[in-house]
């Protein structure tokens, strides 16, 4: 996906990180970071969003896992749904 990105071909870029992203390519934390990067470069921020998501619920008890997916709720705006992942963290503590 990476290759194809820097040769310039979006599309196929696009498509690669997606596959690769299929199953359980979300607890790949390179892959994750390199298809954020990619996603919200190209101004996909729902779809990069989705992987945080994605990679939290595969793992809801991960503290990192959660608290990438409340930054990033954050980061597109949704305060108050990012605070509450963090909150619900703590009664669970």
């Amino acid at each position: 996906a990476t290759f194809s990105a820097e040769r310039g071909d979006f599309a196929a870029a696009r498509k690669r990180f997606q596959e690769c992203l299929e199953g359980d390519g979300v607890r790949h934390g390179v892959l994750v970071a390199s298809a954020v990067k990619f996603f919200d470069e190209h101004g996909d921020f729902e779809l990069s969003t989705n992987i945080f998501k994605r990679r939290f619920e595969e793992n809801p008890d991960s503290i990192g896992a959660r608290v990438q997916y409340a930054n990033r709720l954050q980061t597109v705006g949704q305060f108050e749904a990012g605070e509450k992942l963090l909150l619900d963290a703590t009664e669970k503590d």
